[in-house]
């Protein structure tokens, strides 16, 4: 996740949006529910359009997701700024990877 330059203007519109959501709801770090349920409110973005080709329930990804998000461990006191979880950093990295192989 060192290279936020290889996304996408909206990955890293969503990843912004994704890390303030864990601050203002007090989570101790930035996890993949925090990135999907951003991914999932972008109207205009590529993954609800295929989602929407395919005919995914998006109504009940999008629930699904921000209930998962507000049931997320909240910390008090000084918590790690937008600083990523171990899982989204494990997630960038497969991804990565993926992306080199093909």
């Amino acid at each position: 996740m060192d290279n936020i330059d290889k996304m996408t203007i909206k990955s890293q519109e969503a990843m912004q949006s994704a890390a303030q959501m864990a601050e203002k709801l007090q989570n101790a770090a930035v996890e993949p529910e925090h990135l999907i349920n951003e991914i999932l409110g972008q109207d205009d973005g590529i993954v609800v359009r295929v989602l929407e080709k395919i005919k995914s329930p998006i109504e009940k990804l999008r629930k699904d997701f921000s209930e998962r998000v507000q049931n997320l461990p909240k910390v008090s006191g000084a918590a790690r700024k937008g600083a990523a979880s171990s899982g989204l950093v494990r997630l960038f990295d497969s991804a990565d990877k993926l992306c080199r192989e093909w």
